[in-house]
């Protein structure tokens, strides 16, 4: 198991602990908030009907992205929780983020909010392009 790493976000559901991600689960797993490669989370973008969520700066999203259409929030935004609680709980999503950090440690988060079915691609876009999957160029 990680060791816990907080990161503390003040917004209207209080005072939220992000920790850090654990272990990355395989790809059978059942919904739920989950962490896989970008290898194995590169079939869910297939699907039209999954929310891409990009939670990186923007200096970062208009490097590169994994879809044209994606959700943009930024985890450094004090009202990031905010954002998040007010995405549909059932919804699909794959969160990313550059390195897979923030987008491991925002999975507390959708855990906590009751998020359905989200997918963390815990090595980010860095793994993204190292497995040579395509990116839109901003």
């Amino acid at each position: 198991m990680s060791p816990t790493i907080p990161l503390l976000l003040t917004a209207g559901l209080g005072l939220v602990a992000l920790a850090a991600s654990e272990p990355t689960d395989g790809p059978g797993e059942a919904p739920g908030v989950r962490g896989l490669p970008a290898k194995d989370a590169a079939p869910l973008l297939d699907d039209p009907e999954v929310v891409v969520l990009d939670i990186r700066t923007p200096p970062e999203v208009a490097q590169a992205r994994l879809r044209d259409e994606q959700l943009h929030i930024d985890m450094h935004e004090p009202d990031f929780a905010d954002q998040v609680g007010e995405l549909d709980r059932e919804a699909r999503y794959v969160m990313y983020c550059r390195s897979g950090n923030r987008s491991g440690k925002a999975r507390a988060l959708f855990e906590q909010l009751g998020f359905q079915d989200v997918v963390d691609v815990s090595d980010g876009i860095i793994g993204w392009v190292d497995a040579g999957l395509p990116i839109q160029q901003g």
